[in-house]
């Protein structure tokens, strides 16, 4: 009889794919990869729409100034009734764009400049359409800039026994420049000018609780009360949105959005512009010294 040759069995087959385990642990690995990830993508969003909101705030600030120049050294009125719609946005709209034609700040024909005026941290419109109809989100100083009415009186201010004409500064009237806040993120609030629109006011005219406008009034003026603490921290308001003008409580105030609520740009007076901390209502970086305008 032949005999065969002995053969060693072979080895099983593997089967193809991964196995339940080795699926889960990467799956696990992915989940925690992603964990590590995503907080570090959304803090470099963040920061990046926080580079562009203070990159728009250098251009107004710089067209604030260009307008300046070519008014006689007068900065733009905040805002006015005699045009409305018409307010600081308008003219230095025009500036930016160079453009003398119409341009409004309420409406969507705002030109290609309207983009620059609206914050990307901002809350977006709930209207669709295009760059034209973004929710305008910064506001200025209600004093420097202040609003017009049809007397030449600020409006929310033409009564009592001082009413102070609203006249805007001129540009070499302010002391340390670089000190004042002249444009900043502002509240927004959500039927200004239409419903959806989430507006901001063109002037804050509550910042600092309105204390920095009353120079009429000796007991709040600045030259006439020297124990006001210009190291002290403004009255940083509430630090939220408004639903409407007599429910929201916070309109015409700077509003803190950025960096998970904490941070608010400002451009100053000489043009640059910083990014500024907001702890609590009375503890902020902004100082007094910041909002106050001493002569002019």
């Amino acid at each position: 009889m032949i005999s065969r040759p002995h053969r060693t069995p072979a080895p099983a087959r593997r089967p193809s794919g991964f196995t339940l385990i080795e699926l889960l642990v990467v799956i696990s690995i992915i989940a925690l990869l992603i964990g590590i990830l995503l907080p570090a993508l959304g803090a470099a969003r963040s920061s990046a729409r926080n580079l562009l909101c203070l990159t728009q705030l250098r251009s107004m600030a710089q067209a604030v100034h260009i307008y300046a120049e070519d008014n006689k050294a007068v900065l733009p009125y905040g805002f006015t009734s005699v045009a409305p719609g018409s307010d600081w946005r308008t003219l230095i709209g025009k500036t930016i764009e160079a453009d003398d034609g119409t341009y409004s700040a309420s409406t969507a024909d705002a030109g290609s400049a309207r983009k620059i005026f609206h914050c990307p941290e901002s809350i977006e419109s709930t209207v669709a359409g295009t760059d034209r109809d973004l929710p305008l989100t910064y506001s200025v100083h209600p004093r420097i800039m202040p609003q017009v009415g049809p007397t030449r009186l600020d409006p929310a201010y033409d009564t009592g026994p001082n009413p102070r004409l609203a006249e805007p500064y001129r540009l070499y009237d302010l002391r340390e420049p670089a000190a004042l806040a002249l444009i900043f993120d502002g509240v927004q609030i959500f039927s200004n000018p239409q419903p959806g629109t989430w507006q901001s006011n063109a002037t804050a005219y509550k910042l600092q609780d309105t204390a920095y406008f009353r120079d009429g009034l000796p007991q709040n003026n600045l030259l006439l009360a020297p124990s006001i603490d210009l190291g002290a921290s403004i009255d940083g308001g509430s630090n939220e949105d408004a639903q409407n003008y007599s429910g929201g409580g916070n309109a015409g105030n700077i509003r803190w959005r950025h960096a998970g609520d904490k941070v608010a740009n400002v451009a100053f007076g000489d043009g640059h512009a910083s990014s500024e901390t907001w702890n609590s209502r009375f503890d902020t970086t902004l100082r007094n010294r910041n909002i106050y305008v001493q002569g002019g």
